[in-house]
């Protein structure tokens, strides 16, 4: 059975690179589709090899007909590309070189080299394919448009849940229902809530600009629509993480859209800080109706001066401590390896038990522990430097693309703050959103920059170039000597 299997998944993997050689482009926005709705984290087993699911599959095999394609074309054309000249080359170099490193020198180096081509390799060659692709006229919409679409799906899937409490893949994969002060939290086709609670802080923004900035009545119903069921989904993930990460990007969304308007600005702000402030006191002293609401904002007993072991608040400071416990002698320079957090061992002692900690709530933490202080400074380097090309294109961006350059920017940045008390960079639907936001944000710094004038659509990248005219010069004949009329002097 288990032949059969593994002749079957290597048949339709040829296909899917054949496909992918051919139509590049429409591949990419089918596996940005269907990575939102299949979760990643449903794998089959085969033998000694690691878990692959059709996520995963289907990526690979994307990114390897891609690879296949470009050979191609640079040995038809004599040409070979020069990485030294794409952009973040020596910031993604240097993070993949330590990387390597760090599966050499592993503990667990068959796992650390999963790890290094799951959770290094492939992202950074998926962030080179979108940003050659984000040039293309009319490739950020139809991107997008697979986003929203398979978002939709999964935000209809989450009410689904939400209304039965019942989610069928939480049974395929031996899971429970978590809830939040009596409140279910959804996840979706996602591994977690916080996962799902993410992956909309991710998208959310992108609608809400092009909610904006829409002018047909049918369009801004669908996007309305489309705001509003994202936005419910996003709180009933009941995570307070993602939901700080979301008011910060549309905070500053709103911040940039009524700059112009402080005082309504500050009026609105004023109001929201106060309705906030005014429900979340009521729900700590003990207002009728809103223990569910105490929970959340209180939820291991904060307002008493003190945060209880059982908290997960708790569960991130121990996370801390035993990751610097865990390091030792050189490993604090290069680590443990790639993909060794849930073999090392990492132990701690709260809540009146011993435990070995196999959640790493904290993206730098376990960074830390697997690449140590070399692969985590790089890290941090290159999130620097993404971060400064989004702002570089948010000043050199033309006037009607800077709410998008805005919009990269801020899911950019947010997800780097999400990531310290999550890890996520090893969700493809999460990690294709972020660098696809870089990806367009490169873009649109590229086309604001050139001595070429640039077109660009409501929330998209069109990238169709029209040359400047030159100013028109006075023709030498209106210089020469005219008779006056006659009669004249």
């Amino acid at each position: 059975m288990e032949i059969a299997l593994l002749a079957v998944g290597v048949v339709g993997f040829a296909l899917l690179v054949g496909l992918a050689c051919a139509r590049p482009e429409g591949m990419l926005v089918a596996v940005a589709a269907i990575t939102v709705m299949v979760p990643d984290h449903l794998a089959l087993k085969v033998g000694p090899l690691p878990r692959i699911g059709p996520t995963r599959a289907l990526l690979g095999a994307f990114l390897l007909g891609w690879l296949l394609r470009e050979l191609r074309r640079a040995l038809d054309s004599h040409r070979l590309p020069r990485p030294g000249r794409w952009p973040l080359a020596t910031s993604l170099g240097l993070f993949a070189a330590a990387s390597t490193l760090s599966a050499a020198l592993s503990i667990v180096p068959m796992a650390s080299a999963f790890a290094l081509v799951d959770g290094v390799f492939v992202p950074l060659a998926l962030f080179y394919v979108l940003w050659a692709m984000a040039e293309r006229p009319g490739f950020w919409s139809r991107l997008k448009t697979a986003l929203y679409a398979g978002t939709v799906v999964v935000c209809l899937f989450a009410f689904v849940e939400a209304v039965t409490h019942y989610n069928p893949l939480l049974v395929l994969c031996d899971e429970l229902p978590t809830y939040r002060g009596g409140l279910l939290r959804v996840r979706s086709t996602f591994f977690h809530p916080i996962a799902f609670g993410t992956y909309l802080g991710l998208v959310l923004p992108f609608a809400v600009v092009d909610l904006w900035r829409a002018r047909g009545r049918r369009q801004r119903t669908l996007l309305g629509g489309l705001v509003a069921i994202m936005g419910l989904a996003a709180f009933l993930t009941v995570s307070r993480g993602p939901w700080l990460v979301l008011m910060l990007e549309l905070g500053a969304l709103a911040a940039y859209g009524l700059r112009r308007r402080w005082r309504l600005a500050l009026a609105a702000v004023s109001a929201g800080a106060a309705l906030a402030s005014a429900i979340a006191l009521l729900a700590i002293n003990g207002a009728p109706g809103l223990d569910g609401v105490a929970r959340i904002v209180d939820p291991a007993g904060i307002s008493g001066g003190s945060i209880e072991e059982t908290s997960s608040e708790f569960y991130r400071i121990a996370l801390v401590r035993a990751v610097i416990d865990r390091l030792e002698g050189s490993s604090w320079i290069w680590g443990l390896g790639p993909g060794s957090f849930r073999l090392a061992n990492v132990e701690s002692v709260f809540a009146g038990h011993h435990h070995v900690l196999d959640a790493p709530d904290s993206h730098y933490a376990k960074l830390l522990l697997e690449q140590g202080l070399l692969g985590l400074g790089l890290f941090v380097l290159l999130l620097a430097a993404a971060v400064r090309r989004c702002a570089g294109a948010l000043r050199r961006a033309a006037p009607e693309s800077k709410p998008l350059a805005l919009t990269c920017l801020a899911v950019v940045a947010g997800f780097a703050v999400a990531n310290l008390t999550v890890s996520m960079f090893h969700v493809y639907a999460l990690v294709l959103v972020f660098w696809a936001a870089v990806a367009v944000a490169i873009a649109l710094e590229a086309q604001g920059s050139a001595p070429l004038a640039s077109t660009v659509g409501a929330g998209e990248v069109t990238m169709e170039w029209t040359q400047r005219r030159r100013p028109r010069s006075t023709p030498v004949h209106a210089y020469r000597y005219r008779r006056p009329a006659h009669g004249k002097a």
